[in-house]
């Protein structure tokens, strides 16, 4: 999709490759046992999915060329704070407001919320659009296929989940593709040209 945009970098062969491999991986990870019986998977809740999928990228890339404040830190907190107006407003439109008890929350809860704050949020969050603006979008969509093999480590560590070989070698395949990927080397042209990514922010103002 970056591509698309004025100024976007043209993927190789390398990182087209590495994409589909990716998507391979992932269909892998998350068939387990059913690759011939796709019954039990829900059409809409498939397409919200996919829907969602593109929005996010669509306003990924757009960040990337839109005219956003020179502090990223600014940038990021006008992008939270649309966002969470938005969440709102659909969990009141869901009535999710009337299953609160805040006497079932335990302290595990709020100790989770408080580490998805700081570390998912103000943290991950500013260092993926920090990357955005400094790295080719294909570079930096890879975090999606690593996120699914991490939640399977953890799954396994802590809940005790199984791992089969359909999960070793989908992990396997995801790896090898965020590897062909990040080896890649884009056109100098675009390397070159700041102009191509409007409103960089220094290295110093995130350090």
């Amino acid at each position: 999709m970056d591509w698309l945009w004025k100024g976007g970098i043209k993927p190789n062969f390398k990182v087209v490759g590495g994409i589909a491999l990716g998507f391979t991986g992932i269909f892998l990870l998350i068939t387990q046992g059913s690759l011939h019986d796709f019954s039990h998977i829900n059409p809409l809740a498939a397409a919200a999915l996919i829907f969602a999928s593109l929005s996010w990228a669509t306003g990924s890339i757009y960040s990337r060329h839109a005219h956003l404040p020179s502090s990223p830190f600014m940038a990021i907190a006008m992008q939270m704070l649309s966002g969470g107006v938005l969440l709102s407003l659909a969990g009141l439109l869901a009535g999710e407001h009337q299953k609160i008890n805040l006497s079932q929350i335990t302290p595990l809860s709020w100790l989770s919320w408080a580490y998805l704050i700081i570390f998912g949020a103000l943290i991950g969050f500013t260092c993926y659009i920090w990357l955005l603006r400094v790295a080719p979008a294909a570079k930096v969509a890879t975090y999606a296929y690593v996120n699914p093999i991490i939640a399977v480590f953890l799954g396994w560590l802590f809940a005790e989940e199984r791992v089969t070989l359909q999960t070793l070698i989908a992990s396997g395949i995801i790896i090898t593709a965020v590897f062909l990927i990040n080896s890649s080397k884009t056109r100098k042209k675009v390397e070159t040209e700041p102009s191509s990514s409007p409103n960089l922010p220094e290295l110093e103002e995130i350090s």
